[in-house]
Parts: C-alpha cells; sequence; structure tokens
C-alpha cells in the first residue's frame, strides 16, 4: 500500500466517525434534517435485533420521526469503532450502544447495551453533487442544516467526504427497564427544536425537520 493509499484510508476511516457521531447527535437532539444526510436513498435498517426494519430513506425517517417522540428524553452514546474499509466505496464498522431512554407517557425508564452494525457506501463526487442541488432545491431558504455563514473566499468541506450510511441495525446485549414515579421532564431534543423555531420559525426547517413538527407540534 502506497503511502498515498494509507492517508486516503485515514481520511475515510475519520469521515466515518465524524458520520457515525452526526448520525447520533442529530438522532438525540431530534435534528431530522441532519439525521437525514446521513442516509443513503436506499438505507436498510434492522433496530431492536431486526424486530424494527425498515428500507428506503423516506420509510426509515418516518419510523425514527414517529418513534423519538418529544416527550422521550434519549441518549444514545456510541464507543470504540471497529472500521473496516473494504474497498474505496465500501465501509462496514461495530460500535459499542449505551442508551438511556426515559418514557414520560408509561413512567419508565430504559437503560440498555448493544452492538451497532453498520455499513457505508461512498457516493460518487458527480452523484453527491446532484443529491446537495435537488436537497437544496427542496428546502425553504435559509434551512438551519444548510444554511451557514463563511468567511470570504472560505470553502466549507464536508466532514463525511461523501460517505452514507447503507444499512444500520444494532443487537442487543441487555435491556433493563424501571418503572417511575411522576416526572417533570421535557427533552433536549424538544429544547433545540423550539429554540431553532423561534429564531427561525418553521420556514426555516427542510423536509423531515417539518415532518417532526407536523406531528408532534402542529395542532
Amino acid at each position: 500500500m502506497t503511502l498515498e493509499e494509507r492517508v486516503i484510508r485515514l481520511e475515510d476511516t475519520e469521515a466515518i466517525r465524524y458520520l457515525q457521531a452526526k448520525y447520533q447527535r442529530s438522532l438525540d437532539t431530534r435534528d431530522f434534517d441532519s439525521l437525514a444526510e446521513c442516509f443513503a436513498e436506499d438505507v436498510v435498517s434492522s433496530y431492536g435485533n431486526g424486530s424494527m426494519s425498515y428500507k428506503g430513506k423516506d420509510a426509515v425517517m418516518e419510523f425514527l420521526i414517529g418513534a423519538m417522540t418529544p416527550s422521550m428524553p434519549s441518549t444514545h452514546l456510541i464507543h470504540g469503532g471497529e472500521i473496516d474499509i473494504l474497498s474505496s466505496y465500501e465501509a462496514e464498522a461495530k460500535w459499542y450502544l449505551e442508551d438511556y431512554l426515559l418514557h414520560q407517557k408509561y413512567k419508565m425508564k430504559l437503560h440498555g447495551a448493544a452492538i451497532y452494525e453498520v455499513k457505508y457506501i461512498k457516493l460518487p463526487a458527480a452523484q453527491l453533487a446532484a443529491g446537495n442541488s435537488a436537497t437544496a432545491k427542496n428546502s425553504p431558504a435559509g434551512n438551519s442544516s444548510t444554511a451557514e455563514n463563511l468567511p470570504a473566499g472560505a470553502e466549507r468541506v464536508d466532514g463525511c467526504r461523501g460517505w452514507k450510511i447503507s444499512s444500520i441495525g444494532y443487537k442487543r446485549c441487555y435491556e433493563y427497564m424501571e418503572m417511575r414515579g411522576p416526572v417533570n421532564l421535557i427533552t433536549l431534543g424538544k429544547k433545540s427544536f423550539i429554540k431553532s423555531l423561534k429564531e427561525g420559525g418553521v420556514a426555516r426547517l427542510g423536509r423531515y425537520g417539518a415532518m417532526f413538527y407536523n406531528k408532534w407540534f402542529h395542532k
């Protein structure tokens, strides 16, 4: 392996770490437009040992928007990262997951551990550019997930370097549930979401952010 090939491999490995971190952060803050950017169009999910399986970005996003409710604070922490670069456009990884879910409706706390099994693909530059153009065309002006103020002459660098999640799921090591008394909770995701609405209004949301708003907030 040449020095150039080794550098590219290291860059791809770090890009995949960035992508997976973006997925975890977007999930817990309920930033669904950012979350959707992590997925390939034909992504396949297999959550809960395969009991929650969906195919295609829209189907996976619809499930997550319905499952990650505003009244259920969540934390999904990943550790390690056994990343294998299989080729210039394919990779896979295993991540150790520790998650906490606080169910306000059922007065229940869930704590568990699992092994994420994730597959990734790297999109060709032309396909990535076409996807970005379509996203910009279909998103409202000033969408918070894409708009940013850059210094003159600066160029935004995609930390994911074109990598997308093509398959994601986890297998449980254990799951612990504890019943609790009444609690006064509001998710960090909801706080962030409300703050975003106050700052820019619903018009700033992209397709999936608007879907989340219409499902849980719009009456």
